[in-house]
Formats: structure tokens, C-alpha cells, sequence
């Protein structure tokens, strides 16, 4: 399994979740899901592969990562961040459970409607394509730098586009 790539307290600093909340399973999960489906893609495998490397002696050791490597590090979280985000809002509101799916609510509060739901959900993922954009500029621009030349994956993998639907909904 990947080492998961941003911490609670950099997933909250980076998107509008709550300080409150409690790093949970289904956040985890959104973490892993969003770490592996929009960010492993993006990243050639022998790159992604050392900073996989790096980021364990990092947790394990304290071992810093090289700048290099830091700096990608640095450019992939707000990525992560929003994607994570877009992964986990269904999960918020609605709770699977042995009895089906939960609308959980509140004493004090209003559950949001379904286009409250849908706003954030678009806006999540607008913020996501648009790091997702930055990150990709930043990687074709120091993908040399690695200094992963052969690295078997193919030209597609290594040099991603920067095509998303959030040019197409503006």
C-alpha cells in the first residue's frame, strides 16, 4: 500500500473542512482513493516509486526528502487536498450502515439540500482540476531533473495533459 501523501492537519489547512472533524475511516479512505485515482496517474511510475520511497523514510525515520522531491511533494498536496475533498463529501451527509444508507443531522444545525451538496461537490472538483493543472505544469516543466530518462513508462503516462472539464464549464 502508498504511503498516503498529505496529513490531517494539511488536508484541513488547505480545504474547508472543519477543524473538528476527526480523521475517521471514510476520511482515510478518500485520502487513498483520491491519492491513488487522480494524483498516481499523473506522476511517472519509477518517479512515483522514490517519492513512495522518500515519503516512508520521511514517516519512519524523520528523514527529510530531497528538495527535489519535497518541492513535488509540495505541489502534489493542494491536489490531493481537493480531490480528497471531492472524494468524501457523499460520505458527510449520507452513512452506510448495516440498515442501509443514514442521513445523519443535527440538533443545531440544517443538513444541506442537494444543491447545496452539488455546489460544493463542483466546486471541489474545479479546485482539484485546477491544481491538478499546476502540478502538471510544475511536473512537464522538472520532470528532467529526476533524472529518470528510460524509465518504461510510456510518453502518454510521463507527459499528462492539462485537459479538464473545468475549462469546459467556465
Amino acid at each position: 500500500m502508498d504511503v498516503l501523501l498529505i496529513s490531517e492537519s494539511e488536508l484541513k489547512n488547505l480545504t474547508p473542512i472543519s477543524k473538528n472533524v476527526d480523521i475517521t475511516t471514510y476520511l482515510l479512505q478518500s485520502i487513498t482513493t483520491a491519492q491513488l485515482l487522480y494524483i498516481k496517474p499523473l506522476i511517472c511510475k519509477d518517479i512515483w516509486t522514490e517519492l513512495q520511497v522518500q515519503a516512508l523514510d520521511f514517516v519512519n525515520n524523520q528523514i527529510p526528502l530531497t528538495a527535489l522531491y519535497q518541492e513535488l511533494l509540495d505541489q502534489i498536496k493542494p491536489c490531493l487536498a481537493y480531490y480528497t475533498l471531492y472524494q468524501m463529501l457523499p460520505f458527510i451527509h449520507v452513512k452506510i450502515r448495516e440498515i442501509g444508507l443514514i442521513v445523519q443531522t443535527s440538533e443545531n444545525s440544517i443538513p444541506a439540500d442537494k444543491s447545496d451538496m452539488q455546489s460544493l461537490y463542483q466546486s471541489s472538483l474545479q479546485s482539484a482540476e485546477a491544481f491538478q493543472i499546476l502540478l502538471l505544469t510544475w511536473y512537464n516543466e522538472n520532470e528532467k531533473l529526476f533524472g529518470f530518462t528510460n524509465c518504461g513508462c510510456s510518453e502518454e503516462t510521463n507527459k499528462m495533459t492539462t485537459t479538464s472539464s473545468w475549462f469546459m464549464t467556465v
